[in-house]
């Protein structure tokens, strides 16, 4: 995994640095429009699963030999927050152990629209540790990436393929927040980690990253259409960087069903979609 890195800003650097690399190999040419956008709809009912064929899998957890990092003592907090435990969690994001998503992640980069190269990928995560205290609980998520399939690859952009990737990263929530750490978990820098939720969501709540001050905000409710199925009161998330626009659909009892970014200025960046997901009672 990557040490303590923020996963927003993660996508943020690897969208800029993608795009330097390809305008260095690409060679201009005529635009084409980009790739249709997931449509959202109404729709008043949550989707019992769907198996999406192909490609062909079965989800089981993950077993993964790890090393926990011990979360005692624990760092003292100068404000108060109204807290949710494990069981309330579970009505905004589910954290039990063995809850599994699956998406299909698609990554498009280059310099000219005519040479994109667009590349798909499964990404499974699992909860595979789950932490309490009287004051925090500590989720880990194991990753597993598949290698790129190629959709359309310039023959001077195949370098760029990536193989198969694995790796962990922590949700912790303190109080009503829910961060994101990468790789260990380290309760004595929380608070310079991803704020990634305050709970509870409502349009226009506004939270800022203490090591960037950039800012992440809630900016409407609505329903959400992916392949896992269509879900109703879900939340819009978007945050702006320097040269990049990320925007993610949450939706409460299901967790995180769509995340987009894109580099302004060239065709790069990355769409992920929830294509199956299992949640443990």
């Amino acid at each position: 995994m990557y040490a303590n890195k923020q996963q927003g800003w993660a996508i943020g650097f690897w969208l800029i640095a993608s795009a330097l690399i390809t305008s260095c190999s690409a060679t201009a040419t005529k635009n084409v429009m980009p790739a249709t956008p997931i449509v959202i709809a109404e729709q008043t009912r949550t989707p019992a699963l769907t198996t999406i064929s192909p490609p062909s899998f079965e989800l089981t957890p993950t077993t993964v030999p790890t090393t926990f990092v011990s979360i005692s003592p624990e760092p003292t907090s100068t404000v108060a927050l109204p807290t949710l435990s494990l069981a309330n969690l579970k009505t905004e994001f589910p954290l039990t152990l063995n809850n599994i998503w699956l998406y299909q992640a698609t990554r498009y980069e280059g310099f000219n629209s005519r040479d994109i190269m667009t590349t798909t990928q499964l990404i499974t995560e699992t909860v595979i540790d789950v932490k309490t205290t009287s004051s925090y609980v500590a989720a880990k998520i194991h990753q597993e990436t598949s290698a790129d399939l190629p959709m359309f690859v310039p023959k001077e952009l195949e370098k760029m393929l990536r193989a198969a990737t694995s790796s962990d990263y922590w949700l912790v929530l303190s109080g009503n927040r829910l961060y994101y750490q990468e790789d260990k978990l380290d309760l004595s820098t929380l608070d310079e980690a991803l704020l990634k939720f305050v709970f509870p969501l409502e349009v226009g709540a506004t939270w800022y990253q203490v090591d960037t001050g950039l800012s992440r905000q809630v900016t409407k409710v609505g329903s959400v259409s992916v392949p896992a199925g269509q879900f109703e009161n879900c939340f819009l998330l978007q945050e702006k960087w320097p040269g990049v626009s990320y925007q993610e659909w949450f939706c409460p009892k299901v967790g995180i069903v769509e995340q987009k970014g894109d580099h302004l200025g060239t065709p790069g960046g990355l769409h992920k979609v929830l294509i199956r997901y299992q949640l443990e009672e």
